[in-house]
């Protein structure tokens, strides 16, 4: 691995105590590449899958491919139990290769249609999260509706954040959108301040709108307009 900085263990098993972002002895920040969570035990030949980089790990959005297909249903299959408690469990069909193929192809299907685009999150080179603009109306005005899921271990430390203003640039100038909107639970903090942080404000607050797991939600939702991006890009110039 290029750039690595190899930490020696003595023993076989070794565990990660660090978190991205975090300092190593170096001074140097943190960056957890293939181990999902911050903390687990791990068994690798000779030291930990842990970087220590000068720079924060680059950070790119690719548009969803079919070519894609393999590495995403590894990244949904390993990270299931984590999504799902955010979303209702998805029929067991989803996480075979043939059912998550046809998920895939209605989804490219949405893309070509100009329904809706999917990006992939990638954090040096490691699938990291997706995020997407769906629900795509062009009258009365063009909006689309942003929603984004980042893996276990990744979350938390401002990957969140830059990858909804990255997708905000994607719409406003690229898919020639006006106004996005996005719904959160209360009880997602985190979201509300990945929101708030990149120019969103709240416009409603749905009581017992959808349900999760057989229970009735509360919903807030925020909104975005090409203005206020413009607003919050000078804000940090």
């Amino acid at each position: 691995m290029p750039d690595s900085h190899p930490l020696q263990t003595g023993a076989a098993r070794c565990r990660c105590t660090q978190l991205p972002g975090q300092s190593c002895a170096r001074g140097l920040p943190l960056h957890i590449g293939h181990l999902p969570y911050a903390g687990q035990a791990c068994r690798l030949p000779q030291w930990r899958f842990v970087r220590c980089l000068e720079e924060r790990a680059a950070m790119e959005l690719t548009l969803l491919q079919a070519a894609d297909a393999a590495t995403l249903l590894a990244f949904e299959t390993q990270h299931r139990d984590a999504f799902e408690r955010w979303m209702d469990p998805r029929p067991e069909s989803f996480y075979t290769p043939e059912g998550f193929a046809r998920t895939l192809q209605a989804a490219l299907q949405q893309q070509a249609a100009g329904l809706a685009w999917h990006y992939l999150i990638w954090c040096d080179g490691v699938l990291a999260g997706r995020i997407s603009l769906t629900h795509v109306q062009r009258t009365p005005a063009a909006q689309a509706t942003l929603s984004y899921r980042i893996a276990p271990g990744y979350d938390g430390h401002g990957l969140a954040t830059e990858a909804v203003a990255m997708v905000m640039q994607k719409a406003f100038h690229v898919h020639h959108l006006q106004r996005l909107t996005a719904p959160v639970r209360p009880q997602n903090k985190a979201a509300v301040q990945v929101l708030l942080k990149n120019g969103f404000h709240p416009h409603g607050h749905a009581t017992t709108q959808p349900q999760l797991h057989r229970q009735w939600l509360d919903v807030l939702h925020y909104e975005a307009t090409l203005p206020v991006q413009r607003a919050v890009q000078q804000a940090h110039a």
